[in-house]
C-alpha cells in the first residue's frame, strides 16, 4: 500500500487524488472564479477574470463556487437592480476585504502544501504562520 501511494506522489506532484478533481495540473492552472466584497459590502462571483495573451482560456458563462452555481456578475438580479449599474456592482472593492477575504477558485484541485508555506511570522519571529501564496 505504501509503495502505491508513493507512486501516485510521484506521478501527482501537488495535486490532491480525486477522481472529480478535474484537470489535476499543477502547471496548467486556470483561475475560473474570484469571489470577494463589492463597494455595497455585498459578496460578488466573477466568472473568467481578465486575461491577456494567446494562452487566455475561453470565457465561462457558468460555473460552481464549491456548491453553488454561479452565473456572470453582471447578469445577476442584484447587479441589474443597481443603482449604479451591473458593472458598478461587480467591481471588487480593494477597501473591503470582509471575513471571508478573497477566495481564487482554479481549474484544479491542489494540495494544500503546494501553496502553502511556513514561515517565521513578521511581527514575532519566535513564532511560524502559514503563508498560502
Amino acid at each position: 500500500m505504501a509503495s502505491a501511494v508513493a507512486a501516485a506522489a510521484a506521478v501527482l506532484p501537488g495535486c490532491v487524488s480525486d477522481p472529480d478533481c478535474g484537470i489535476c495540473d499543477p502547471e496548467n492552472l486556470i483561475l475560473e472564479t474570484i469571489a470577494a466584497s463589492n463597494y455595497a459590502g455585498k459578496q460578488i462571483y466573477v466568472l473568467s477574470p481578465e486575461c491577456e495573451g494567446a494562452a487566455c482560456p475561453e470565457p465561462l458563462t457558468k460555473a460552481k463556487f464549491y456548491v453553488t452555481d454561479i452565473g456572470q456578475c453582471t447578469e445577476s438580479v442584484a447587479a441589474m437592480e443597481s443603482p449604479r449599474g451591473p458593472e458598478e456592482w461587480c467591481k471588487i472593492s480593494p477597501l473591503l476585504v470582509g471575513a471571508d477575504g478573497i477566495n481564487f477558485v482554479f481549474n484544479n484541485l491542489l494540495d494544500a502544501q503546494s501553496i502553502e508555506l511556513v514561515r517565521k511570522k513578521l511581527d514575532n519571529p519566535q513564532l511560524f504562520e502559514v503563508y498560502d501564496w
